[in-house]
């Protein structure tokens, strides 16, 4: 409750300060911004409350007065800029991702210098939304501004792997390694791990070579490689695998372990 309290007093404060440093010249646009403040000011304790959809409205309507009156300060520009921020999270939370990354990418615009982790929230809206065109054009943009970027490098692996062109996400992720940045390897293994609970067993393959180029001695791919073969039952090659991580630690050992027993015993059986 008093967390709430402190909150409306400086939502308070800020709009007193938008209001106060309107042009004094023009009583009419003093109360605009005041008309401004008061939908604002609505819109932001139904955001805070996590009331979305009757937050929408009142945040809309501030920024179509303030976006109506000419010349604004630098306090009121901020305001301007953090209301499409707040309105673009409420599209982003009730399923509108197209708003959110229309608002999210006009917050930018108005920043000077523009803000990358604000620009890269407009391929978050998109991913979210499951469009992978989008996350990858925005995600150029956001490089762009800076071509170390890891988080949209990342994207645009994610977004290749949602196109199901696998070697390009591939791609992404290894650059990502590459850079300094274990996060690479960390999705490499996610999809790894994701082909192997699906029995993909051709994509796990592949993901979990890739990953042995990068990291040798990972145990889990090179058991996932052994399950793959053993799964098509090329119980050899499943055996050159399995044989290399049965002893060690870990959940990986004794699934290695596991498996040649279950190979020997089909071999068994078969014979």
């Amino acid at each position: 409750m008093q967390c709430r309290i402190l909150a409306s007093l400086f939502i308070v404060s800020f709009l007193l300060v938008v209001v106060s440093t309107a042009h004094a010249d023009s009583y009419e646009e003093q109360m605009m911004w005041y008309r401004t403040g008061q939908q604002y000011q609505q819109g932001k304790q139904y955001y805070g409350l996590k009331k979305y959809d009757q937050a929408i409205p009142y945040l809309e309507l501030a920024i179509d007065i303030a976006d109506s009156l000419p010349h604004p300060n630098e306090m009121q520009q901020k305001f301007k800029i953090q209301a499409r921020q707040e309105l673009a999270h409420c599209y982003q939370e009730t399923g509108k991702f197209d708003l959110a990354a229309k608002l999210f990418g006009e917050a930018v615009q108005l920043e000077n210098p523009p803000n990358i982790d604000h620009y890269f929230n407009v391929v978050v809206a998109y991913r979210k939304a499951g469009d992978a065109d989008k996350m990858l054009k925005f995600a150029d943009e956001v490089l762009k501004m800076d071509s170390t970027y890891t988080r949209a490098i990342l994207a645009k692996g994610e977004a290749y792997e949602m196109k199901k062109d696998i070697r390009k996400a591939m791609g992404y992720y290894r650059k990502v390694y590459d850079m300094g940045d274990k996060e690479g390897l960390v999705r490499l293994e996610n999809m790894g791990t994701e082909f192997h609970n699906k029995k993909d067993w051709a994509n796990s393959e592949m993901v979990h070579r890739y990953i042995l180029e990068i990291d040798p001695e990972n145990t889990a791919a090179i058991a996932k490689i052994g399950a793959a073969y053993a799964e098509q039952e090329d119980y050899d090659m499943a055996y050159e695998y399995l044989v290399k991580v049965k002893d060690a630690k870990g959940k990986w050992g004794k699934y290695a372990k596991d498996l040649i027993k279950q190979i020997d015993k089909a071999r068994a059986a078969a014979e």
